[in-house]
């Protein structure tokens, strides 16, 4: 293992936990060189010809899985409200003033809609924006909070987990189109496959950093 290598990761809180995790295991020495590609890639450390190309795959895949995150939790929910609005407003103009009304406005608007909440629930959920009622759960202990923050979130684990497969099935094996526009029910209900696999993912997520706070609380206290 050599000495000095190029590590590249993300500005985030576990990023000084995993510099000084790789440098007490690995012996390396890293040194904070300079930023690259984008705010949040950090070079760490430099020295070596194979290090600074591995240490690119990595910056590269961190880069571009932030990339894909973002265009299709907030670029395509944009895109698609701004759809809505558009078709609400011809919908408007066309029946008031041109007196002739539109018949795959409806249509559009449902799917508008459908479009928005599959891609966008996992940004919500991220930043924690979801609507949820806390009123019991903001007057109980830290303790009680995170017996209720574990339990919900398993069970919506394990319905969503269950519900997978059979709405998978489900959704390859639709013959049926949309009333005016035609479209397959495969790829209208397509996205919904997507919110699925990211709310497994972000229960996940929300799992192991409730047992995280409920650790570092009981380390204050």
């Amino acid at each position: 293992m050599a000495s000095d290598v190029v590590f590249l990761t993300e500005k985030r809180p576990h990023a000084a936990h995993l510099q000084n995790t790789l440098a007490s295991v690995h012996r390396c020495n890293f040194v904070l060189a300079h930023q690259l590609l984008s705010e949040f890639l950090v070079v760490q450390s430099v020295g070596g010809l194979c290090a600074p190309v591995l240490a690119l795959v990595i910056a590269v895949n961190g880069f571009l899985a932030q990339h894909v995150r973002d265009f299709l939790g907030v670029f395509i929910p944009n895109i698609t409200f701004l759809v809505i609005f558009l078709t609400f407003m011809v919908t408007i103009v066309s029946r008031y003033f041109f007196k002739t009304p539109v018949t795959w406005s409806y249509e559009v608007s449902v799917l508008g809609y459908m479009w928005t909440m599959f891609f966008g629930v996992g940004k919500a959920m991220e930043a924690d924006e979801h609507v949820v009622f806390g009123l019991v759960y903001d007057a109980v202990k830290p303790r009680t909070q995170f017996i209720f923050k574990v339990v919900y979130n398993t069970f919506l684990l394990i319905l969503l987990v269950t519900c997978f497969v059979p709405c998978f099935q489900s959704l390859v094996g639709k013959k049926m189109v949309t009333g005016v526009l035609k479209l397959p029910y495969t790829v209208v209900f397509a996205p919904f496959m997507y919110m699925l696999a990211e709310i497994i993912v972000r229960t996940c997520i929300n799992i192991r950093n409730a047992f995280k706070e409920y650790k570092e609380g009981g380390k204050e206290s």
